[in-house]
């Protein structure tokens, strides 16, 4: 079972003319088709995903999202202490977690490369202690894709090859 806590999307721009948008790109996170949470790269009144840039965007969960087979509501019974908010992919990563990003506008965005990573949370023992567990988040975050093809965003039919929703499956 996999557990992770937050993802990370480290999203570079296309360093040409026209590669970089003012319009709003949404992202939506995926288990197994269905949405776990949502939100804006560049939320408000800021420059947008202008042409070259280079950041990070991080999602930090807003509630524990338990697998449908899990039953209970994030909490554990015995001595284990709940879990921190999360989500919960019981049959791994691989073909199970995706993203969708979507640009909200018809000024184009041409991405150069998006990596993604997540922060896991693992049970582990509490010393001293004969049944008692709780959970701790990785430090470090564990890359778990790279999508390196441009994927041209836009609302608009004009603008030739643009694809939205894009999908990227992990």
């Amino acid at each position: 079972m996999f557990y992770i806590t937050s993802i990370r999307f480290h999203i570079i721009t296309r360093n040409w003319g026209g590669a970089g948008t003012d319009s709003q790109v949404a992202v939506t996170i995926l288990r197994d088709n269905q949405n776990v949470q949502s939100w804006s790269l560049e939320p408000g009144r800021t420059t947008r995903l202008d042409r070259g840039e280079d950041r990070h965007y991080t999602c930090n969960f807003n509630r524990v999202y338990l697998e449908p087979s899990s039953g209970g509501l994030g909490s554990s019974s015995g001595s284990e202490r709940p879990r921190p908010n999360g989500v919960e992919l019981r049959q791994g990563i691989n073909g199970h977690l995706a993203c969708r990003l979507t640009i909200l506008g018809d000024d184009t965005w041409i991405t150069d490369r998006i990596i993604a990573y997540v922060k896991y949370a693992h049970r582990e023992h509490v010393s001293g202690t004969i049944d008692e567990f709780r959970w701790v988040t990785d430090r470090h975050w564990s890359r778990i894709g790279v999508f390196e093809d441009d994927i041209h965003m836009s609302t608009d039919a004009d603008d030739g090859h643009v694809h939205n929703p894009v999908t990227l499956i992990f």
